[in-house]
């Protein structure tokens, strides 16, 4: 739990690049694919934690340049 909470905090600071290198340094991290919708790329990925195994997907959206991360769904 103490890494969702981090995740937050830090995803307001970071650049999708070092976003996406977070995710990876804690656990291993899937593309699961992208689409545009309105001229808003969504990146969507998959994401299990070496921690505990958690096991959360999420996405990426684009919008002019800024990145937003949402999590809508986190399984354990």
């Amino acid at each position: 739990m103490l890494q969702r909470n981090e995740i937050y905090a830090l995803a307001k600071k970071l650049s999708k690049e070092e976003l996406l290198k977070w995710f990876s340094r804690f656990g291993k991290l899937n593309f699961e694919g992208e689409k545009v919708i309105d001229e808003v790329e969504i990146e969507y990925y998959s994401w299990i934690s070496d921690y505990d195994g958690a096991k959360c997907e999420f996405c990426i959206a684009d919008i002019d340049g800024e990145c937003t991360l949402n999590i809508p769904k986190m399984a354990s």
